[in-house]
């Protein structure tokens, strides 16, 4: 192997020069990129917990009841369940929560299958 010349040898040292160069501004280029990432996925999931508190704006009514028409031994025993279903529904009612859909499905044996039918569509099961 023969020695570099000057000229050869600051050739070299100037293409390394640039490829670290080129390097080095590749990475700060990841690294700027890799935070925008970071900081755009940050917004996104801001954005949607807003949307989800703004759509899904609703309180939870939860109420705890001891007694529920049977005890550990299978006995009948007081229902604080029947009471507070007719308070439920009133309150329902009152907020509007939902409307209840009465549907009307109808089954049928056809050529040895299950056909399910809800507004003239039938669905064999």
């Amino acid at each position: 192997m023969k020695p570099f010349t000057k000229e050869e040898f600051n050739y070299r040292v100037n293409q390394s020069m640039e490829t670290l160069y080129t390097i080095q501004t590749l990475a700060l280029k990841t690294q700027e990129l890799n935070e925008l990432n970071k900081n755009l996925k940050e917004k996104i999931q801001k954005e949607i917990k807003a949307k989800i508190k703004e759509q899904f704006n609703y309180q939870i009514p939860i109420v705890e009841v001891q007694k529920a028409g049977i005890s550990t031994t299978w006995a009948k025993i007081e229902n604080e369940l029947i009471p507070l279903q007719e308070e439920f529904s009133r309150y329902k009612e009152a907020n509007n929560l939902w409307q209840t859909q009465n549907k009307e499905y109808k089954y049928e044996i056809k050529d040895e299958k299950i056909v399910r039918t809800l507004d003239d569509e039938e669905i064999v099961l």
